[in-house]
């Protein structure tokens, strides 16, 4: 399985990972398929450098964007700031969802991998393909959930 990430969403998922360092950010990546065209932002309510918690106000407003640009919210993902891309025993006790594909990017590493996972456990690495900004084909990032505004890239 791969999931191909365009350049400018990977860029924008570094952005979120520096901006709330120390504490992990979240977020989800909308696929048409196993491609990610949209990035949305999510507040790690708790605020931690170990774990996020997403504000369940702010999910649902995120599948309904989803929906309507007729995408599926397929990924996952978060930042170790000082950790690597790994499965953490918190994000493994965390992992609900065995339908989705966890993308962790690690600043302490600069790299980022995805895993999914069942009953707790790491399931499979996921192959991610970066597209190239030249190739990309309508990719765009949108702010945090409640904030309905989408900025092209």
């Amino acid at each position: 399985m791969e999931l191909y990430i365009p350049e400018t969403i990977l860029e924008c998922i570094i952005s979120h990972a520096r901006e709330t360092a120390p504490a992990e950010c979240c977020g989800y990546l909308a696929t048409d398929g196993w491609t990610a065209r949209k990035l949305i932002k999510m507040t790690n309510v708790d605020e931690s450098a170990t774990h996020y918690t997403m504000d369940p106000a702010e999910q649902f407003e995120a599948l309904r964007q989803a929906r309507e640009a007729g995408l599926q919210l397929r990924v996952v993902y978060h930042s170790h700031p000082e950790t690597p891309p790994r499965m953490s025993a918190e994000d493994l006790r965390l992992a609900h969802d065995q339908s989705v594909i966890y993308l962790i990017y690690s600043l302490a590493t600069r790299e980022a991998r995805g895993y999914t996972v069942s009953r707790h456990a790491v399931d499979e690495e996921i192959s991610i393909r970066i597209i190239p900004k030249k190739a990309e084909d309508g990719a765009t990032h949108i702010g945090n959930a409640p904030n309905t505004g989408a900025m092209d890239e």
